[in-house]
């Protein structure tokens, strides 16, 4: 959800936070309830759209290999490993994107996306024995994270 968010800035009075106040009353916590329910409403129905309209786009191999250029290029040069690192980052990204979980959604803009961000998501490695970035960058709270999806999404959507 917060990768649609990015866009919404400004759209329809939409803001992507929001702050509860402290409030003793009954009354006063079902009003910042309804806020909050209404907000994720708008959000959601604004993810829908942007969903949709990225499912419409369909893309070829070669735009979708474009795309992971634009999003990670080559190294220039083979230092510490960095090209090893990325042909395995972009055959990662591959896999998925062709890959029997994506299949419904390859060939797409949003398999594009998907694929891309499934990698940030599922296949991070973490830093020494400490795993808390790991579950962090699934759970939608790494503003890092939130970040890289939001420009791989603005790349995907620039190049179709």
């Amino acid at each position: 959800l917060n990768l649609a968010l990015s866009g919404l800035k400004g759209k329809k009075g939409l803001k992507q936070t929001f702050k509860i106040r402290h409030t003793q009353t009954a009354e006063g916590k079902i009003a910042v309830a309804r806020e909050a329910l209404g907000l994720a409403n708008a959000y959601l129905d604004e993810f829908d759209l942007l969903a949709k309209s990225m499912i419409e786009k369909e893309i070829t191999q070669k735009q979708f290999n474009d795309i992971i250029l634009k999003a990670y290029p080559m190294p220039e040069k083979d230092s510490k490993g960095s090209m090893k690192k990325w042909n395995d980052k972009i055959e990662l990204i591959q896999n998925i994107y062709t890959g029997q979980f994506n299949n419904t959604i390859s060939g797409t803009a949003w398999g594009a996306l998907n694929a891309m961000t499934e990698r940030l998501d599922w296949y991070r490695n973490s830093r020494g024995e400490n795993k808390e970035s790991i579950y962090a960058s699934a759970s939608g709270f790494d503003p890092v994270i939130n970040a890289e999806k939001n420009r791989l999404m603005n790349l995907v959507l620039a190049s179709v």
